[in-house]
Order: C-alpha cells, then sequence, then structure tokens
C-alpha cells in the first residue's frame, strides 16, 4: 500500500486528522483492514491530466465495521485524488480525500424518541479530548426483552472488564453503555454504546469479541440474548469531539 503513495503523500479522511507519509497511510489502512473494512469499491467519474498532475474524482463503496452482532454497515460516498508522476515510480497518489454520502438523518434515525438518557450505573470512563473519534450505536430493544438487553450488558462488559488482555480492557472501559429514560413512540428502548474515545484499529466486533472473551458453551446463549433483544438493527454514527461538542461529518 505504501508504494501506491507519493513521498510526501496525505490522506484526508471524514472525521480524523490529516496522515502524511507513505508508511503512516499503509498503517492507517492497515488498521482498517484489521478492524473489519471490506469490499472497498472505487469507482473512477472524471480525470484530468496536466503534465505531471492529474485529478481524479469518482465514487466509493465499503463495507465498515462497528455494527454490533458482526454485520458491517454498508457506506458510499465520493471520493477526490490528485496523481503525481515522477521518472522512477510513474505516477502514485499524493493527495487523497473522501467522505461519505449517507444523509446523517438517516444515520441518527431514532436518536429523537430518546432524548432523556441517563447513565447505567458503573459504565464510566475517561472523556475523549478534542478531535478524538467517537462512535455511537443505538439499539432498540424490545420492551418486553429490556431485562435480557441488560443482562447482556453485565456479562459481555464484565468478561470485557476482566480480560487480562490491556487493550481489550482498555476499549471496554472507554465505552459507555447509556439506558433510556422513557420508551419511544412506537414503545422500544433506545440504548446507546457509546465509543468516547474509539480507538482505530482495534477490534469491536461484538461476535468476535464474545468468542474470545466467553467460554465457547455460553457464546450461543449470550449472542442470542443480544439478537432476541433488538428491535431492529442497530445504527452507527460516527464522529469527533470539537470545541462545539460532537458533531458528524
Amino acid at each position: 500500500m505504501a508504494r501506491a503513495y507519493a513521498a510526501g503523500a496525505v490522506v484526508m479522511p471524514p472525521n480524523g486528522a490529516a496522515i502524511r507519509g507513505g508508511a503512516a497511510i499503509a498503517d492507517w489502512w492497515s488498521g482498517g483492514w484489521k478492524a473489519g473494512l471490506r469490499n472497498l469499491t472505487l469507482t473512477s467519474t472524471e480525470v484530468y491530466v496536466e503534465g505531471n498532475l492529474a485529478t481524479e474524482t469518482g465514487t466509493y463503496a465499503l463495507d465498515m465495521p462497528m455494527t454490533a452482532g458482526g454485520t458491517p454497515v454498508h457506506d458510499t460516498g465520493k471520493y477526490m485524488v490528485l496523481w503525481k508522476r515522477s521518472p522512477k515510480a510513474g505516477w502514485q497518489l499524493f493527495r487523497d480525500i473522501f467522505n461519505s454520502d449517507v444523509p446523517m438523518a438517516q444515520m441518527s434515525a431514532g436518536m429523537e424518541h430518546a432524548p432523556e438518557m441517563e447513565h447505567a450505573p458503573g459504565m464510566h470512563h475517561e472523556m475523549a479530548g478534542m478531535s478524538d473519534s467517537v462512535i455511537v450505536v443505538l439499539n432498540q430493544v424490545k420492551a418486553d426483552k429490556r431485562a435480557d438487553f441488560e443482562q447482556w450488558v453485565k456479562e459481555f462488559w464484565g468478561a470485557g472488564m476482566a480480560s487480562s488482555d490491556a487493550s481489550v480492557k482498555r476499549r471496554f472501559a472507554d465505552t459507555h453503555v447509556i439506558t433510556p429514560a422513557a420508551a419511544n413512540a412506537d414503545g422500544t428502548w433506545t440504548y446507546m454504546m457509546v465509543m468516547h474515545p474509539y480507538h482505530p484499529g482495534e477490534d469491536y466486533m461484538i461476535r468476535s469479541l464474545t468468542r474470545t472473551l466467553i467460554a465457547a458453551s455460553d457464546t450461543t446463549r449470550l449472542i442470542g440474548l443480544l439478537a432476541g433483544a433488538r428491535a431492529a438493527p442497530p445504527t452507527v454514527i460516527r464522529g469527533r469531539i470539537m470545541m462545539e461538542g460532537m458533531t458528524t461529518k
């Protein structure tokens, strides 16, 4: 991957700082792959060439990690790259920027139905700093399955916080579970999981973490508690901390 980028290359992803240099860019892409990024497809729509520079625009589609239960979130968007040609290396990427087409209103559907939230007991962590990445997962839970969902939280987080792996323990410590104070209009209850800060490149997939942390004899039961409690697939919101609060782009 590093060879695809020219010396001094910069990647400018959404909701994060620019990544500079081939080695850092390769590490960033590798971290995304390890975290679950899959099925990246690029479709070039326009290319303009002027001497040793070329500008390309296009669209992308990919499956992102972070949906609880192991199912990736499908994302589509657009990109613009600046290519640079050198006598030895030929055409290489010099600037690379992209962002999603998915409307935030669509991603955050259901948030307005749960305006009153309170923190689940014992779920405290270090707050993210300005510009740190944050991910919020909204879980719509059936009214008669709240006890099952909260039992899943208790067992899953208990196993995570008891892990001897420092990175696993940090991920759980840096994740809030926030319980709703009131039901939604349709009778469901929206529980929030807030990765605050989110640690790029680390595994947050519930299925794989369950298999790592929970005894094999209990894995199916625990995943079943979560699946049976949800009224709909989870909604994932990505953002970063800014001076005014958490914003998403």
